[in-house]
């Protein structure tokens, strides 16, 4: 796909567009991208290089992980929308499948499978596959983690552990999400974000922070804890995902990086949320055939 500079025009994104682009993904029930969460967009705006819209159709202009310049509509798609938006960059982005449908064969869609969303059934994550069932059990049996939704004094617990999970995975803070989860526990509140707290023997050690999605699903954006105990993880999800009252969870993309592919496959996710890269079919492409 042609790598297009990015937007121009329109204003960076900030905390002061949180009210009306949450207007604008509220109105779109369907949506259950991790995309589709203000508090997503902002802690990745820098990344992204994203910038909102408000003509001809409210929009987000910004560039995917490997470079292509592309437009999030925040306005249902239609082939007019479609055609209007897609004339100020090198795709739409991201499309759901049944928005690709609607469009026709007019339209040119791929995705690129690091930047699919796994999407857990709840009862099913907070079963756990019997491997990590038995892990978190055998924590369980040891240390008696205690896991507390919605602390009031996030901050103050949420830092050391932050702190150590990046000591203990040996990198940089440029080289992990660290700045960006550290600016979601600052912002948490402003933000929307329900956080989670596992705690051992009054210590803590592992946190999570989420958001709902326009579909009725949670995304968790961050989740960080020691390595001291290999089974908190499964178990911080297993314990949130019975007692956070959503349907669905949904834990983002991979990246292509192959410890969070492996980790987040073992958690038998129900289903890949494919995202779309839409643009017009050039005249000389042919149209895929109809299944």
């Amino acid at each position: 796909m042609e790598h297009f500079p990015a937007t121009r025009g329109g204003e960076a994104l900030s905390l002061g567009h949180r009210r009306e682009i949450n207007a604008h993904l509220a109105a779109l029930p369907e949506l259950a991208f991790s995309e589709a969460s203000f508090a997503n967009l902002f802690l990745f705006r820098g990344v992204h290089r994203y910038r909102f819209h408000r003509e001809p159709w409210p929009h987000i202009s910004g560039v995917t992980y490997d470079g292509v310049a592309h437009v999030m509509p925040l306005v249902a798609l239609s082939p007019t929308r479609a055609e209007a938006l897609s004339g100020r960059t090198a795709c739409l982005y991201p499309v759901a499948e049944q928005d690709v449908a609607a469009l026709g064969a007019g339209w040119h869609a791929e995705f690129v499978a690091e930047d699919s969303d796994y999407l857990f059934d709840a009862r099913t994550l907070a079963a756990l596959p019997k491997e990590r069932r038995r892990q978190a059990r055998k924590l369980e049996q040891l240390f008696a983690p205690e896991l507390t939704i919605g602390v009031p004094n996030f901050t103050e617990m949420a830092v050391p552990i932050l702190d150590l999970w990046l000591a203990e995975v040996g990198k940089s803070s440029e080289a992990t999400d660290y700045d960006n989860c550290r600016e979601a526990i600052e912002h948490g509140e402003t933000l929307g974000l329900i956080n989670a707290v596992a705690s051992i023997a009054g210590e803590s050690c592992g946190f999570l922070l989420a958001s709902p999605l326009p579909d009725g699903s949670m995304a968790v954006h961050f989740a960080k804890a020691t390595r001291i105990f290999p089974a908190l993880y499964p178990w911080m999800f297993s314990q949130f995902a019975s007692r956070c009252g959503r349907p669905r969870l949904n834990f983002e993309q991979d990246l292509g990086l192959p410890g969070l592919r492996q980790a987040k496959r073992a958690l038998d996710p129900l289903r890949m949320l494919h995202k779309y890269r839409v643009r017009p079919r050039p005249p000389d492409e042919a149209a895929p055939p109809v299944p």
